[in-house]
């Protein structure tokens, strides 16, 4: 039955304002209202107004009575569009693989994306969220989860270097992707990873709202496995022109706008694992959870590393690193040894590390940006223009509301 002859065969009206018409096949109000019916279903009906209601002075009490109910009516059935037409979208936009996501109308490109837990998340990922259910973290565990396009290469090799003792042999001779495994990725994927019998270097662009579980009781992820957790953050302007070169040359995405379309993208977090500020305080969250206030750097669960100071303060950085890590401090040889290994210049061209074999995975379009493209602070300032920064400083002002101290770089900015 439609909606219109639910609604209708609802409504109750006085007989003298009825009368049985063979002839049509509709409902015929005295203003022109009509609601195509079936005529083998319904008996056809003509509406007609009686010659008293005809005849009613304009602005006496009747007539006024009689508008009222006929807008109530109009109002009623608007109404009743709009809820089931609602209640389809919201229907369709629900993802059944995984239970509370929800499918975003316009992918990034030729990435489509979900909603889950306030984040934005890949529908590839989706298979590594529901096996996470039963993956067990362990207390020696060392994972790196962070936003996109922050230093997370950078970091994963200047940790795993630091935990096996600058072993840089082993950093020279296997891939960074089987050192230190990509969670999301399906190869080596979450059985493997959570069959690995050495100590595990995880590295996810998960927030930890997903990751983790640490409030769920009788979770595998309960807050009693509490793994070695490391995040970098970066200042949003160099992250934005990061990831918008990133999106253009990764065929997964295949991203092909200008920056001022991929801004629609990225201020209101729907890039995968956006939105960046909730992730960023999403790892505050989990420092406070996971606490924050042991005494001893190598005692603590959760470090913040900042992009910029390790740029500007490497040493002092590290040092925080191999506190965290249980590891002793470098002497002066062995940090710039390790300086140079990391250094933008060498890892650009260290194919273990570089993802050169995505181009012979056929993974990056070619006339775009290399996975390693500039490293440096304040890069946003050759891409950004002044309308497209003043935007940026109050989403930034209102997103973060002050939490992080940025560092941009060379403020002197010239339109």
């Amino acid at each position: 039955m439609s909606l219109a002859r639910r609604f209708v065969g609802k409504l109750t009206f006085p007989l003298h304002v009825l009368s049985i018409d063979s002839k049509t096949s509709h409902f015929c109000h005295h203003h022109s209202i009509k609601f195509n019916c079936s005529p083998h279903r319904l008996p056809q009906y003509r509406l007609y107004a009686s010659a008293s209601s005809r005849e009613l002075p304009e602005g006496s009490m009747s007539s006024k009575i009689l508008k009222y109910k006929k807008w109530l009516s109009l109002g009623l059935f608007g109404l009743t569009l709009s809820i089931v037409a609602y209640r389809r979208r919201k229907k369709n936009d629900d993802d059944p693989r995984l239970p509370g996501a929800r499918k975003l109308p316009r992918p990034l490109g030729r990435m489509k994306m979900i909603t889950y837990k306030g984040f934005t998340i890949p529908e590839e990922v989706i298979p590594t969220v529901k096996a996470l259910k039963d993956f067990q973290f362990r207390e020696d565990d060392v994972v790196i989860t962070s936003f996109p396009k922050t230093g997370v290469t950078w970091l994963q090799e200047i940790v795993w270097l630091i935990a096996n003792d600058l072993n840089f042999d082993g950093a020279l001779t296997s891939p960074l992707q089987e050192r230190f495994p990509f969670l999301e990725w399906p190869l080596p994927g979450v059985p493997a990873i959570s069959a690995m019998a050495e100590r595990r270097f995880i590295k996810t662009h998960l927030p930890p709202t997903i990751l983790f579980k640490p409030l769920e009781e009788g979770s595998p992820n309960s807050s009693e496995v509490k793994p070695k957790v490391i995040s970098i953050i970066r200042n949003p302007k160099d992250t934005a022109i990061s990831y918008f070169c990133f999106a253009r040359m990764n065929k997964l995405i295949d991203f092909k706008d200008i920056f001022d379309d991929f801004l629609l993208f990225f201020l209101p977090g729907q890039v995968p694992y956006g939105p960046i500020a909730e992730h960023y305080i999403d790892v505050l969250r989990l420092q406070k959870q996971f606490g924050k206030e042991e005494r001893k750097q190598s005692d603590q669960r959760v470090l913040i590393i900042q992009y910029e100071e390790l740029h500007f303060h490497f040493q002092r950085e590290i040092d925080k690193l191999c506190d965290f890590l249980g590891k002793p401090r470098l002497d002066a040889e062995k940090m710039k040894a390790l300086q140079d290994h990391c250094s933008f210049r060498l890892m650009s061209v260290n194919r273990m590390v570089n993802y050169e074999h995505w181009d012979e995975l056929g993974l990056r379009n070619l006339d775009e940006a290399r996975f390693f493209r500039s490293g440096k602070v304040g890069d946003w300032q050759k891409y950004i223009d002044k309308q497209q920064n003043d935007a940026l400083n109050k989403w930034i002002a209102a997103d973060f509301g002050g939490i992080f101290e940025f560092k941009f770089g060379d403020e002197s900015f010239v339109e």
